[in-house]
């Protein structure tokens, strides 16, 4: 009891560290200790020893407070593998799952990933650094010559360690556990059982059950294996590769009754513990039967294709697939790849899928579903050709209508996302197929009205959704979020702002329920883009929140960094320095090579015009000039222009400022006159033109509001450099600008020439 007071007030501290070698009871004080307190516990001695399935293993132990983080974690990992901060950027990821959350996380056997302990010692640290309330988190080791124990007791994140002598035993602790065993020891033998055995909590107990001391300094699941009667240790070496046991597992396997858990066994309760889901064994115990099972390579694989199976039949996929791969036995893993492996990809177990895949070899007659699997991630991984000749070779040797729909409506999602309208034919065979589930057919046409959208054909786009939606009240939570949020889409780019909000609302909200990160981003994404034409930047920074939220729970780094960015652009636009400096911060601490994103050119819009606040029309001439070939859309193309052409005019570069112009006008004749970027383009090259000396063109009308107020300036930027409008008369314009929270464009016609004539 005084090792559980301490740990519980040495858990008060951000982290607590329990270390002490096998015997001492560390696990038991660790189990007693999270069943008091709630705490999620998690033994690392039970997984595959690595810092990846350690962190997969937590992150699927917080599934009731934090879902979705589990269905994330196998691209979060990803990215943040690729960058130079993997710790960092994967504790930030987890960080955001866990804000509003105390929770205590439990760490047991932290030992056994050694070369990667301190990563994972550096990334608990990094994420219990991230908030101020919680989570707090609880290691326990067997030595913590890996963790940094005195510099985080240098920087108050911890207690002192709990070590051996807070859990050797005493006379009274020994008397207690005879009195539950039913042994009856008088105080001098109990002294002597003490004595002999250090203090040590397992030599105490096992000589209460035996009557025998084990050997000084013996694991404790050698000893126990060693005890066993040889039926015991048989039915135990029949059944160690599973880490859980109940009563369906054991029939499934041809298993009787547990001899251990009969009545009168004298170790039963020393090996076998109960847990949530049935009974497990001592931890050591089953590490040291798994390692003498392995010794023998036709038993060991004989046990595992016996619990293969069982675990299959109780529908225990992920495990039998795991220790499937594990025990690399190729014609299971092919067979719960086939049967179950699109299932396990969509709930989020790609990392035990994809681990299935590097072991099984493909050849020509590979089924398509397993070749599905491979072009899945291969999209999700941005090796798209690659992904695109899977795909395609999994629906010519489908061997039923429901997977060549599956793979073809896969291909077309990434054909979609790349701006390709080929997507069409793909699809059209299968949007008419009643005879494949709703789902299917549900995502079939929402697919395909997006690739009619590409197509320029947007009557059949509003007319295949039409078809979707009329499916969407037999759909489950995920596949109405799917469907919503593309309806969202599809209204937004056919010019139906209103509809494509409403889809968008609800397409997020059904996403976030069901932890579909990337859905909600782009839902929120659809809502962004909406207010930002509409209502401006408050409102839209409010979508930007909730999308970059949505961008770190689902991992992105992509998505993350186009928030950040599109955050960037907003708070540029409003002039808000001190937000500016914050979003510096974030970018430099960002954890990718900026170059590789294309993501990054939304920047130089802003850092030109930054620079130009400053009077530095030439350096934002040279900051943007480059990107104007670069722009996909023409009315984007037509603003890029206007902008160069009025930093080059600012900056007295003339000739550059009129061939400028020239390509604004040829993007405009490609592009719809009443787009919002096409009227703040015209609005811009006029003040260009006015700049140059040239004759600017008439004054535009557009709708009141933010453009309005910067069309307003304009005008009397031109008309004060003309000597017809008053210094007054700016600053009321100055001020309309303000208020339509332009304060960065009012910055820049502040520093102009013209504004100073």
């Amino acid at each position: 009891m005084a090792a559980l007071r301490r740990l519980a007030e040495a858990a008060m501290k951000p982290l607590a560290v329990v270390s002490a070698p096998a015997g001492f009871g560390k696990s038991t004080l660790l189990r007693s200790f999270s069943a008091r307190q709630s705490a999620v516990f998690i033994d690392l001695a039970s997984g595959e020893a690595t810092f990846r399935d350690a962190t997969r293993v937590m992150c699927d132990a917080l599934r009731v407070v934090a879902p979705g983080a589990r269905l994330a974690f196998a691209s979060a990992y990803a990215r943040a593998a690729d960058g130079p901060q993997r710790t960092g950027s994967l504790a930030r990821w987890l960080a955001r799952y866990l804000e509003d959350t105390d929770v205590t996380v439990v760490v047991d056997s932290v030992d056994c990933l050694g070369p990667e302990t301190r990563a994972f010692a550096d990334f608990v640290e990094a994420l219990v650094r991230q908030r101020r309330r919680g989570p707090h988190i609880v290691i326990g080791a067997r030595d913590d010559a890996d963790l940094p124990v005195p510099r985080w007791f240098a920087d108050d994140v911890i207690a002192m360690p709990i070590g051996a002598d807070d859990l050797r035993w005493s006379v009274p602790q020994a008397r207690a556990a005879a009195r539950q065993c039913g042994a009856v020891l008088d105080e001098r033998t109990l002294k002597n059982i003490v004595d002999a055995a250090s203090g040590r909590a397992f030599d105490i107990v096992y000589a209460l059950h035996t009557g025998a001391t084990p050997p000084a300094g013996e694991d404790p699941g050698e000893t126990l294996l060693r005890s066993l009667s040889p039926g015991e240790k048989a039915y135990v070496l029949e059944t160690c590769l599973l880490h859980f046991l109940d009563d369906k597992v054991l029939e499934a396997a041809g298993l009787g009754l547990h001899p251990l858990l009969a009545a009168g066994s004298r170790l039963g309760d020393l090996i076998v513990h109960p847990c949530e889901t049935g009974y497990r064994y001592d931890d050591s115990l089953r590490s040291c039967a798994e390692a003498t099972l392995r010794k023998t390579s036709a038993e060991y694989r004989r046990v595992a294709l016996r619990s293969v199976n069982a675990l299959e039949t109780i529908g225990r996929i992920r495990e039998a697939l795991e220790l499937a791969v594990a025990a690399q036995l190729e014609d299971r893993m092919r067979r719960l790849l086939r049967t179950r492996g699109l299932e396990l990809d969509d709930r989020g177990d790609v990392d035990v899928v994809d681990a299935a895949l590097d072991q099984v070899e493909d050849g020509a007659d590979e089924d398509a579903v397993v070749t599905l699997l491979r072009a899945t991630r291969e999209s999700r991984q941005g090796r798209t050709d690659t992904s695109e000749a899977w795909f395609r070779h999994a629906i010519v040797r489908a061997g039923s209508r429901s997977v060549s729909a599956e793979a073809a409506c896969r291909l077309a999602r990434d054909i979609v996302r790349r701006g390709r309208s080929d997507a069409v034919e793909l699809l059209v065979p299968y949007a008419g197929d009643d005879t494949l589930a709703i789902e299917q057919r549900s995502a079939i046409l929402s697919v395909l009205a997006e690739a009619y959208l590409i197509a320029h054909r947007p009557d059949e786009a509003r007319r295949v959704l039409r078809q979707a939606l009329m499916l969407a009240d037999g759909l489950d939570l995920v596949a109405r979020a799917h469907l919503f949020t593309r309806a969202s889409y599809v209204e937004l780019y056919a010019g139906e702002a209103s509809q494509a909000r409403d889809f968008a609302a609800i397409g997020a909200a059904l996403a976030e329920q069901a932890n579909l990160y990337v859905m909600a981003f782009g839902a929120y994404s659809v809502l962004y883009n909406i207010a930002y034409d509409e209502e401006g930047p408050s409102k839209s920074l409010v979508y930007l929140d909730r999308l970059g939220d949505c961008a770190i729970r689902s991992g992105n780094l992509d998505f993350h960094l186009y928030a950040i960015v599109a955050t960037y652009e907003l708070q540029v636009e409003r002039g808000d320095v001190a937000a500016i400096e914050r979003l510096e911060r974030d970018l430099r601490e960002f954890d990718v090579h900026y170059g590789a994103s294309p993501t990054l050119e939304g920047l130089l819009p802003s850092r030109a015009l930054t620079a130009a606040w400053k009077g530095a029309f030439s350096s934002a001439y040279g900051i943007l000039a480059p990107s104007g070939n670069q722009q996909q859309y023409s009315d984007r193309e037509a603003l890029r222009w206007a902008e160069i052409a009025l930093y080059a005019a600012g900056a007295g570069m003339t000739d550059a400022a009129r061939d400028a112009l020239s390509r604004f006008a040829e993007a405009l004749q490609r592009d719809d006159l009443s787009s919002q970027h096409v009227v703040r383009a015209r609005i811009l090259a006029r003040l260009a033109a006015a700049l140059t000396g040239d004759p600017p063109a008439a004054p535009i009308s557009p709708p009141p509001g933010r453009l309005g107020a910067l069309a307003r300036a304009v005008d009397v930027v031109i008309a004060r450099r003309q000597g017809n409008a008053s210094a007054q008369t700016v600053l009321e314009a100055f001020d309309g600008l303000h208020r339509n929270e332009l304060s960065g464009l009012a910055k820049l016609l502040a520093a102009l020439p013209l504004a100073r004539a």
